[in-house]
């Protein structure tokens, strides 16, 4: 870099001294000389040296001789220059102070300090080795870091990678991608924590800052966290109140029926549940218990409001549908059981109640059942016999009608009456029988076929009791005549034959 070195000579009236003879020498010498030259008409004169160096410039005019040494001090009060050259300590380069374009008067105050310093640069590196206060904005341009780490490990950016979207992204290391988040006393901790290659936000608890933590992020590619490191509830709050809580077992709201799953219009897809799994309802009230392949309830009673079917869509309400290759065989679609605690008796049933409404309002009454029931005390594993018995509502009264013992004969109720509207009406095979044990039958029978000269041997025989007006006495029944048959059985009185 070349020197410039330029001044004016006047006498002591202030006129221009012209011709006058500038040499130029190395510091504190007089040979040789590196540069000379003479003033001009304004005494105006200049040399410009292009080796870097130390220099002293000799001045003369006649016989009058004037140095400037480069060894010289000078202190002023005020000095206005348009540009300061410093030199390096080694006096082989020098700095030039050139001000910018302003366009008043600015003061530019030089900081307080309290011992060496050097001051930063713009628009170069700098390292500053402590702290530094600032009591205005700091403003980094877009595009630009703030870097943090010896080797600037970590990055602070507002990016326009995004030209539609602007932001502020951090950059971290790729050696360990944590951020930790904590008291600034334990901002110097070893958390003992393994190098992670995927970016975590690590909040940590001042109970224990190195072991308690929020850990969130750590995405894969597949999966991300959020992790109660060292701790044990996970909550879940709204406005500052807890309302779901997470634990290593247990999904909870933290107040009784007061968080809905879904909406009445937005729902959840499938739900699904492990072996052994149990739907609760009102703390116990109901319980939905699974087993292998089965379904327990508990507590209460089950209400379908609609149709309900097995195997298809029903059709009716109850519709119990099977559907299989037999050809011979009994489909059994409906099963009552009735187990009991205590010892079977003669009694001991299960049945179906039939109830019909009986006016506005869904008014309902019962208008029979179908019951099966012991007819005597059971024994266990042998000898149980059992009654089918049908009951139906009589004058306001639902009562007994008829019975099918275990034997296989059927009982009805007093006042009772068959009615065979067929043209046939069959009681077993050849040689059975219709016994009444008491009270009095009608039969009233169509035209039967003609007997001929041979009366029918099996017949309805009357073991005790007065025949009937009209009828037809023999060892094997009572018959009113050879093409009109009524025989009947009575332990009392016979009557009311038609």
């Amino acid at each position: 870099m070349a020197i410039e070195f330029a001044e004016f000579l006047y006498d002591g009236e202030g006129t221009a001294i012209e011709g006058a003879t500038v040499e130029l020498f190395d510091r504190n010498t007089t040979t040789p000389v590196r540069a000379s030259t003479t003033t001009n008409a304004a005494g105006y004169w200049t040399i410009t040296h292009a080796t870097e160096g130390r220099f002293d410039v000799r001045v003369t005019s006649g016989s009058s001789v004037r140095f400037t040494k480069y060894d010289a001090a000078v202190q002023m009060e005020e000095l206005e220059a348009k540009e300061i050259h410093l030199r390096n300590p080694a006096n082989t380069f020098s700095i030039d102070l050139v001000p910018g374009a302003v366009t008043a008067n600015r003061i530019l105050n030089v900081p307080v300090i309290t011992g060496t310093d050097t001051l930063a640069t713009l628009g170069l590196a700098a390292t500053f080795s402590a702290i530094m206060t600032h009591s205005a904005d700091i403003i980094i341009q877009d595009d630009s870091d703030l870097a943090i780490g010896t080797s600037s490990d970590n990055l602070l950016r507002w990016s326009t990678g995004d030209a539609s979207a602007h932001t502020l992204v951090l950059g971290l290391n790729d050696t360990n991608q944590t951020l930790h988040i904590t008291d600034v006393g334990a901002i110097a901790t070893d958390w003992g924590a393994s190098n992670l290659t995927h970016p975590e936000v690590l909040i940590h608890s001042n109970t224990d800052t190195s072991t308690d933590y929020l850990r969130l992020g750590g995405h894969d590619g597949t999966t991300a966290y959020i992790d109660n490191v060292g701790g044990t509830t996970l909550a879940f709050q709204i406005a500052g109140t807890s309302e779901l809580t997470l634990t290593a077992t247990l999904l909870s709201p933290v107040s009784d029926a007061t968080t809905d799953l879904g909406t009445t219009s937005v729902g959840f897809n499938d739900l699904h549940l492990g072996s052994g799994g149990i739907i609760n309802l009102d703390g116990g009230d109901v319980l939905l218990t699974h087993s292998a392949n089965f379904l327990t309830m508990t507590g209460g009673s089950f209400r379908v409001d609609g149709n309900v079917g097995t195997n298809r869509a029903p059709t009716t309400q109850m519709d119990a549908y099977v559907a299989d290759s037999g050809t011979t065989t009994v489909v059994r679609t409906i099963k009552a059981v009735h187990a009991s605690t205590g010892t079977p008796d003669a009694g001991l049933g299960v049945g179906i109640q039939f109830e019909i409404d009986k006016g506005s309002g869904g008014s309902v009454t019962t208008a029979g059942r179908m019951d099966v029931l012991w007819n005597k005390a059971p024994n266990a594993g042998s000898n149980e016999d059992a009654d089918w018995v049908l009951s139906l509502r009589s004058s306001g009264t639902t009562g007994e009608k008829v019975r099918i013992l275990d034997t296989g004969s059927m009982s009805f109720a007093q006042a009772s009456t068959i009615l065979c509207t067929s043209a046939t009406m069959t009681f077993g095979s050849s040689g059975q029988q219709i016994d009444v044990a008491n009270g009095s039958v009608k039969l009233t029978m169509g035209t039967a076929s003609t007997f001929g000269t041979t009366q029918p041997t099996n017949a309805i025989v009357c073991r005790a009791g007065t025949a009937p007006a009209g009828a037809i006495t023999t060892a094997s029944g009572i018959f009113a005549s050879t093409s009109v048959l009524r025989k009947i059985i009575a332990d009392g009185t016979v009557s009311n034959v038609g």
